[in-house]
Parts: C-alpha cells; structure tokens; sequence
C-alpha cells in the first residue's frame, strides 16, 4: 500500500509536446515571435518551464535526436 501511494505524492510530470515544439521552433528561429514571453505565453508554460524545455530540445539538437 505506501509503494502505490509513495508513487501518487507530489506534482505531476508536464510533458513536452509536440503543440510545445512548434512555439518552440518558431520562436528559435526567430522569425515568428517578437519577444520571448510571447513564445513562452503561446506555449502554455511557466517561465521555467519553458526554458528547462528549451535546454532540453538544445541537447536534442546538438545531438540530432530530433528537431
């Protein structure tokens, strides 16, 4: 009983998705967003969110697992 309950305590996990990558890409490009909170509104997310999200697809990029 506390495994299963040990496993439901604490804030839930937000996903990166594909709806998040394309703000994401668009604004890394630079042609699209004017500032960085209007990507960051558009995305859905927390200021923090956005930008550990952004470090992640960064690593994703450098190491060509997806863009």
């Amino acid at each position: 009983g506390l495994k299963i309950m040990k496993n439901k305590i604490g804030r839930p996990k937000i996903e990166l998705t594909n709806e998040f990558r394309e703000v994401w890409k668009k604004w890394k490009n630079g042609n699209y967003y004017k500032t960085t909170t209007e990507a960051i509104r558009d995305s859905g997310a927390s200021k923090t969110t956005f930008y550990r999200f952004n470090k992640i697809l960064e690593m994703e990029v450098k190491n060509n697992a997806r863009y």
